[in-house]
């Protein structure tokens, strides 16, 4: 039912990923790692739902999203952590005030 609002979200998360940077990524290796994300979420995720509106369908990636995919599977770009591992081990987050 709401396939074709993932894909137009998809398309535009494409466009709004923005572009390499110095010592940045390519637009290709972000739009890879993009793709599969995408893949990911509709096989493990949507292909199995049924959505009654577009309401429900965001609420229930969105849990997915956060309760799973962020938590629980490791990623092989991130050297097979989950992201709150990588984040853990690799992000030095400052208090600012």
């Amino acid at each position: 039912m709401y396939y074709q609002m993932a894909a137009i979200n998809q398309k535009a998360f494409y466009y709004s990923y923005g572009g390499g940077g110095m010592g940045g990524y390519s637009q290709m290796e972000k739009a890879a790692v993009a793709e599969s994300f995408f893949k990911t979420i509709k096989v493990e995720w949507i292909y199995g739902q049924k959505f009654n509106n577009q309401q429900q369908a965001q609420l229930s990636i969105f849990e997915w999203i956060e309760s799973w995919y962020n938590r629980h599977r490791r990623h092989s770009a991130l050297g097979y952590q989950t992201i709150q591992e990588y984040e853990k081990n690799n992000c030095n987050f400052k208090n600012v005030a």
